[in-house]
């Protein structure tokens, strides 16, 4: 049977999560769905406010069990200077502040905009808050303090963050550079430039024929 290639990471999240829950939510949360997807290139994570994950049951009629789900971004996922692994710890626990924000009635969030509220919770767990103009109060960091917890006591494996997604560029088009005309008369040394290209036209003050050359 093929592996599956994140299990081990995922299974790794969930680890983070139970840390992270006990320590700061007092047990508080649910298991959600853990999933590592596809993001747009500023964002590193989600949290549905719905529960939109079901468990099918075996019994019929039975009700079904459903769950919040937490996405942490594929192209999140490879450790390096700039993305060291306490920070990519922390983007699942700046979810599980929204988490724990939402079944306790807390409206943290309007869009992508992070208010107040959300910030107080972060920084309640250890994140460094930032406010920005397109996510409010959403841009977060670990602190000190946070970091030597993630390191020391949650310990990351970084064998378990051995796949992520490349960020994907997009070839630039080449915009096609319209062609203009400069019009100049021989004698008056009188020019205009426009778009088209318009033979013998006459000069008004020395009636000659304007000479044309091509410029881009």
């Amino acid at each position: 049977m093929a592996d599956n290639y994140l299990n081990k990471t995922t299974n790794e999240m969930y680890r983070w999560f139970d840390i992270f829950n006990e320590k700061f939510f007092k047990n508080s949360l649910e298991k959600p769905i853990i999933t590592i997807q596809k993001t747009r290139a500023n964002t590193r994570g989600w949290f549905t406010t719905e529960t939109v994950w079901k468990e099918k049951s075996e019994k019929e009629n039975a009700e079904e069990k459903t769950f919040h789900e937490i996405c942490i971004s594929a192209q999140c996922l490879e450790i390096s200077n700039a993305e060291p692994i306490e920070e990519i710890v922390a983007i699942l626990l700046h979810e599980m502040c929204h988490y724990y924000n939402t079944v306790n009635g807390i409206k943290d969030v309007s869009g992508r905009v992070h208010n107040k509220k959300f910030a107080a919770l972060a920084a309640d767990v250890g994140l460094l808050v930032e406010k920005s103009k397109s996510l409010g109060w959403g841009l977060t960091h670990t602190s000190p303090e946070l970091k030597t917890f993630i390191l020391d006591v949650i310990k990351p494996d970084p064998k378990a963050l051995v796949y992520y997604r490349t960020q994907e560029e997009k070839p630039k088009k080449e915009k096609e550079k319209k062609k203009k005309f400069r019009y100049v008369c021989p004698k008056c040394n009188k020019e205009f430039i426009i778009k088209s290209e318009i033979p013998n036209i006459m000069c008004g003050d020395c009636n000659e024929v304007f000479r044309i050359t091509e410029e881009v």
